[in-house]
């Protein structure tokens, strides 16, 4: 019990008062025994020890580190190694619990050294590896406390999450799933394993594993948060935002839940352009207004004509329509007047990633970086202008830009609509995406670029374009290969208006969730509530990018979802020489189609109404002459038109970048701005 023992009966009974207050979890008696105790004996291992469990379990870290070093100082004097790797252990957990997640790593090697064969050393050692960012050192603790206590279901647990988050997710399914082996109650490896699931495609395994999470605790946040990713991406968006909600209320302060939520309204025809930003404010009110405080002064000098640093951060720097976007941006960024940055919140990067990175003049892997970490890091690098690529989508990071780690913020690139931050100054879009009198749905200053605001690198793989199908098949393929997301009850229906419109037509839907019979199930009965019978609509799950692309040759008329547009899937139906049926609202993210056909000067293909849509497409079909032609010159149209031009795309950014920097050197506030073509 003691390195010496406590002079007086007194000072043992203090003592054993104290053990037994702890054991019972009386943690402020515990306290004012050992207070007293050490007022008397300063340096006792076995007080101060206690006393920093003691702390501990009065969630008062801080206060818990200062006796735990103190007696870690009072053992090795005494040479008391029989409890110093104990002391270590606790040390180190009191440090992670106090934000010092690096110390604590070092005070817990130290203590792995000491007693390399503790696994519960190792498993806090992992943790204290993992909230450090260093994440393989992390794997590789967890990895040896498992081999210590191979039956320890929290250790798996533990090497799973840090393994999602390095992007291995074949191993982190394999230790969830043993996991759940060891214990078939552990509610959130099913839940997480449900994610990883979804994230591969797979919607049954999905779908099985996060109904058993909420089996197993019906009040589990992470599993409806998965849940409602599973059915959004399913394309039953009122069901997924239901889900998200029900997460959110369960959790409020689950910042990734909130977010899905205000990117998962931009799929349901039931939220406005005003609800979504209501939303995003809410967001806002709750997550970034509270780090404020953690705003610091800025040294970026006010020259407004400097070479300016640029950084722009998001997980989508990869083959993902935001990565595909900004090759051509990076590929003509001025170099003499523009220092470009990118801090990629994704741990997997791919061909298009390294292309990106040969492009830029920095790059920097962030995705094991907390947002604090990360912050700091934008503001060590002195960057001018901070270009958000993500706004609520996956792996975003607009928690450091609510630190306000840059002078000058905008978002742009992967957004859905507003941010509703306070730290974002401007909203990068253009003269269709947003037009005028549609600012009030935002909350940043608007920036309208003079053409399009994303720029299409076709791909070199695409194959040349196919003949009209239909003057070899005799009848009208319409299609549609955007996500099955974005496929609403009332997508459905209008498209249904366009089959009853052309007699004999066929559509053609391709997407990764068709892949999925329950999915196909659900659309089928869809379609055949709205009048179409099976025989008529063909459902395809994914292919390889050039199988997907030659996939148009069997389209004739390619049909927007509403109120969820294509982007990138807009773009390549015209390059593969297939037209774009619109119907744009007021929300972003009904609006991309409409702003590419206007700028491929298209905007005949652009409907006011759901009869004018049904018109369009009608009219398409009528002609088989006309629409072969429209096919034939769809790509080299694309091609000479502001959508291909990137150096043209790049000037009009950065004359916008010049602007936002002249109005801050200036001292004066974001407004919203047209930038001229040049």
């Amino acid at each position: 019990m003691s390195q010496t023992r406590l002079d007086g009966r007194t000072a043992e009974r203090l003592f054993a008062d104290a053990v037994a207050a702890h054991r019972k979890g009386d943690f402020a008696l515990a306290a004012r025994r050992l207070e007293k105790l050490r007022a008397a004996f300063p340096d006792h291992v076995d007080v101060l020890h206690l006393l920093g469990h003691v702390r501990l379990g009065q969630g008062r870290p801080l206060d818990a580190i200062g006796p735990l070093r103190q007696a870690v100082r009072a053992a090795e004097g005494a040479n008391r190694k029989d409890i110093l790797v104990s002391i270590l252990n606790v040390l180190g957990s009191a440090e992670r619990r106090a934000g010092e997640p690096a110390r604590a790593a070092q005070t817990l090697a130290r203590a792995a050294r000491l007693a390399p064969g503790d696994p519960d050393i190792h498993f806090n050692l992992g943790n204290a590896l993992a909230d450090s960012g260093r994440l393989a050192d992390a794997a590789a603790s967890f990895r040896r406390a498992a081999e210590l206590s191979p039956g320890d279901a929290a250790i798996r647990f533990a090497l799973g999450e840090t393994l999602a988050r390095m992007g291995e997710n074949a191993g982190a399914a394999e230790a969830y799933a043993v996991t759940v082996a060891l214990d078939p109650r552990h509610a959130k490896a099913h839940a997480a394993l449900g994610a990883l699931r979804l994230d591969a495609n797979d919607y049954p395994g999905a779908r099985a594993v996060l109904d058993k999470a909420i089996a197993l605790d019906p009040d589990l946040a992470e599993a409806h948060l998965n849940l409602g990713l599973l059915q959004v991406a399913a394309g039953d968006a009122d069901s997924g935002l239901a889900a998200t909600r029900r997460a959110l209320r369960l959790k409020p302060s689950l910042v990734a839940a909130h977010s899905n939520l205000v990117q998962q309204m931009s799929y349901s025809a039931r939220c406005s352009a005003a609800d979504i930003l209501a939303e995003a404010r809410r967001w806002n009110d709750v997550h970034a207004k509270p780090l404020a405080a953690r705003i610091q002064p800025l040294t970026n000098q006010r020259d407004p004509e400097c070479r300016l640093k640029v950084g722009y951060v998001g997980g989508d720097f990869r083959a993902h329509p935001v990565g595909f976007f900004t090759l051509a941006l990076f590929a003509h960024h001025d170099a003499d007047a523009f220092e470009t940055f990118v801090y990629m919140t994704h741990p997997r990067m791919d061909a298009v990633s390294e292309k990106i990175r040969s492009s830029v003049a920095q790059w920097r892997d962030v995705a094991a970086k907390g947002d604090a970490e990360l912050a700091d890091m934008i503001r060590a690098d002195g960057i001018d202008i901070l270009v958000d690529m993500a706004g609520h989508t996956a792996k975003n990071r607009l928690l450091a830009l609510a630190m306000r780690p840059a002078p000058v913020q905008a978002v742009g690139g992967g957004v859905m609509g507003a941010t509703g931050v306070d730290a974002v100054d401007y909203f990068l879009a253009d003269r269709v995406e947003i037009p005028p009198g549609f600012e009030k749905f935002y909350s940043e200053a608007v920036v309208r670029l003079p053409h399009d605001n994303v720029c299409y690198a076709p791909p070199e793989h695409a194959t040349p374009v196919a003949p009209l199908p239909a003057k070899t098949n005799g009848r009208i393929t319409f299609g549609c290969f955007n996500a099955a997301a974005k496929v609403t009850s009332e997508t459905v229906a209008l498209w249904a208006r366009v089959l009853a419109a052309v007699p004999d037509s066929r559509l053609l839907l391709k997407s990764f969730a068709y892949a999925d019979a329950g999915t196909r199930a659900r659309f089928l009965r869809l379609f055949a509530e709205a009048g179409v019978p099976e025989s008529r609509v063909t459902l395809e799950g994914p292919s390889p990018h050039a199988e997907l692309l030659a996939a148009y040759g069997r389209v004739d008329i390619a049909l927007d979802p509403m109120p969820y547009s294509g982007g990138l899937t807009t773009l390549e139906s015209l390059w593969m020489g297939v037209p774009v049926v619109s119907l744009p609202g007021e929300t972003f993210a009904s609006r991309h189609s409409a702003s590419h056909l206007t700028n491929a000067g298209l905007p005949e293909l652009i409907a006011a109404t759901a009869d004018d849509y049904v018109a369009i497409a009608r009219r398409l079909a009528s002609g088989l002459d006309s629409l072969g032609a429209l096919r034939a010159g769809l790509r080299a149209r694309l091609a000479a038109s502001p959508v291909c031009d990137g150096a043209a795309y790049a000037r009009g950014l950065e004359a916008a970048y010049r602007e936002m920097w002249r109005r801050w050197c200036a001292g004066e506030r974001p407004s919203a701005m047209d930038i001229p073509p040049s």
